[in-house]
């Protein structure tokens, strides 16, 4: 027999093959996969837990990973304390969990577009471990974490989408992190002990900056802060007296003509709360919500 026609018989019998493999393929695709009382294939990106409680922590770390395509799993219902928060999603770096977290006396959802945790001098506060978990938040646009014991901020480099900003009176010395948030329009960190700003001078949209009670040892970066409209800095520079204060106050209006700079007041002093972008700040704390700066500009908003 002539060898074209053998090899055309054979490519036909491939095909026929293939055509006759496709619903087997189709129905190994959509083998269901079962955890509890919820059912998934191995096709699904997303799955629902719903109310259902874990148990067994093996079984369902085993459940997830007979679903190679997953992305996303709601687990808003489901109580899970912070060393299985951290352990699953070290296990399952590529999927996006949907939690309920405690933290401290609060509970904050991994979806939440603001977080405060509302504390005063009289609080409760709360150190690094219980707020690191907010690096999960990934969608978070408004962050209050005022009065704690907040000295590490590593866990803002995984919340890149901030505009606004609180994290006065805690122990704060390194502020690096902030320099990546480059969203970032408002920023509060008076009373800590910062030495160092120049992060500071890579976000583009930062327009109101509270360094009250710091340990700045230089503000030379400010000057080129051209986004700045309010700037706080009294107390905020290591080793000089009030009057260098408001001498360098007069340096940094007379390079930032459209800023107002106040080298007197306190923290929430001079009107830094009678402003309407504190307005919006405290409606967005209190409601949880986000909602932009009526002067934000358009390309930063989300």
């Amino acid at each position: 027999m002539d060898k074209a026609w053998i090899t055309l018989g054979r490519r036909r019998l491939c095909i026929l093959l293939c055509v006759l493999m496709l619903p087997v393929c189709a129905a190994v695709r959509a083998e269901p996969v079962c955890f509890g009382g919820v059912t998934a294939d191995t096709e699904a990106e997303y799955i629902d837990m719903g109310d259902e409680q874990i148990a067994d922590w093996e079984a369902f770390y085993a459940f997830l990973r007979r679903l190679p395509h997953l992305r996303a799993v709601d687990l808003y219902e489901t109580p899970i304390g912070r060393d299985r928060i951290v352990a699953l999603n070290d296990a399952f770096p590529g999927v996006t969990f949907g939690m309920t977290m405690r933290i401290g006396d609060h509970l904050v959802r991994t979806d939440a577009t603001a977080f405060s945790t509302l504390h005063t001098s009289r609080s409760l506060p709360h150190g690094d471990d219980d707020l690191s978990l907010l690096r999960y938040c990934t969608g978070l646009y408004a962050l209050d974490l005022g009065h704690n014991l907040l000295s590490d901020l590593s866990f803002l480099n995984e919340l890149k989408e901030l505009r606004i900003l609180i994290v006065s009176m805690n122990e704060l010395t390194d502020i690096t992190p902030i320099g990546n948030l480059r969203h970032l329009e408002y920023l509060e960190m008076f009373e800590n002990r910062i030495t160092d700003i120049s992060c500071l001078r890579g976000l583009p949209f930062l327009t109101d900056l509270n360094l009250v009670g710091n340990r700045v040892e230089s503000l030379e970066v400010l000057r080129g802060m051209r986004s700045l409209k309010r700037l706080w800095i009294s107390r905020c520079h290591t080793g000089l007296p009030a009057s260098e204060i408001r001498r360098e106050a007069e340096k940094l209006r007379d390079t930032l003509p459209g800023c107002l700079v106040d080298a007197s007041s306190s923290g929430i002093g001079g009107g830094w709360r009678e402003h309407p972008h504190y307005d919006t700040v405290r409606r967005v704390f209190a409601s949880g919500v986000y909602e932009p700066f009526d002067d934000s500009p358009e390309e930063n908003r989300p």
